[in-house]
C-alpha cells in the first residue's frame, strides 16, 4: 500500500486554510455576577438600622387592626402610608419597579438600594441577575448577613420570610445614616460590558475589534443517497 509523503500531507493541510478576521469584544461579557464587596460589620450595622429605624413604622401599621388604623390621627396615618409606599419587599413588585426604572427616564421616587438575603436563598436563579439589573437601574446592591430574612419578616410584622427589600428615595432622604452610607461607603456596581451602554437611547454600543487569523476549510459531505 502506497502512502503520500509527509511534506505533501502538511502542504495539503496548509492549503485547506483561509485567512479571516475574527471579531472580538473589547468589553466581553464578564463580571456580570460580581456583587459589591461589603464588610460583615457594615452588613450588620445596616440590618440593625433597618430593624430599629426605617421599618418600625411599617411594623406598627401591620400590627394594627382595621379599626385602630381608622382611628389614627391623619398626620400619623399619612406618614405610615408614605413609608409603606417607599419600601418594597415582594420579588415581583421589586422586579417590576426596577424594570420601570430602567425604561422610564423621568420616573419619580426611584429605588435607591436593594437588600438581598443571599445566604438565606437556596437557588441562585432568584438573585443572579440583580447585579446587571441594578447597574442599569442605577441602584445600590447590598448583601445582608445570614439569617437576615427571618429578622426582616419579624421587623415588618409579616409571616413570610423577606428575602429582598428595596428602599425608595422618599424614605432614604429622611435617614442620614443610610443616605451617607450609600453615597460614601457602598460602591457602584461595575460590570465591564455595561460601560458601553447608552442610557439615553437604551442601546448597548459594542466596541468591536478584529483579529487576523486563520481557520481550516471543512468540506461538507454530501449525505444524500444517489
Amino acid at each position: 500500500m502506497s502512502s503520500k509523503p509527509l511534506d505533501n500531507s502538511l502542504k495539503g493541510q496548509e492549503i485547506q486554510k483561509r485567512t479571516i478576521f475574527k471579531p472580538l469584544l473589547t468589553n466581553p461579557y464578564t463580571r456580570r455576577n460580581i456583587w459589591p464587596r461589603i464588610e460583615p460589620n457594615l452588613q450588620l450595622t445596616l440590618l440593625q438600622a433597618l430593624e430599629t429605624d426605617i421599618l418600625t413604622s411599617i411594623k406598627q401599621w401591620n400590627n394594627l387592626s382595621l379599626e385602630e388604623k381608622k382611628s389614627l390621627p391623619d398626620i400619623t396615618k399619612q406618614s405610615m402610608i408614605n413609608d409603606i409606599g417607599n419600601v418594597l419587599y415582594g420579588f415581583n413588585s421589586i422586579m417590576k419597579s426596577l424594570e420601570d426604572q430602567i425604561s422610564k427616564k423621568d420616573l419619580e421616587n426611584k429605588i435607591k438600594v436593594l437588600f438581598v438575603c443571599k445566604y438565606d436563598i437556596s437557588s441562585k436563579l432568584l438573585y443572579d441577575h440583580f447585579p446587571v439589573l441594578c447597574s442599569l437601574a442605577n441602584v445600590k446592591l447590598i448583601t445582608l448577613p445570614k439569617s437576615s430574612s427571618k429578622k426582616l419578616s419579624t421587623t415588618l410584622g409579616v409571616k413570610k420570610d423577606i428575602q429582598f427589600l428595596a428602599l425608595r428615595e422618599g424614605i432614604i432622604k429622611n435617614n442620614k445614616f443610610i443616605s451617607l452610607t450609600l453615597n460614601s461607603t457602598i460602591d457602584d456596581i461595575n460590570i465591564g460590558f455595561l460601560n458601553n451602554y447608552n442610557y439615553e437611547d437604551k442601546k448597548l454600543e459594542m466596541n468591536v475589534k478584529f483579529l487576523l487569523t486563520e481557520m481550516p476549510i471543512v468540506k461538507k459531505k454530501n449525505d444524500k443517497k444517489k
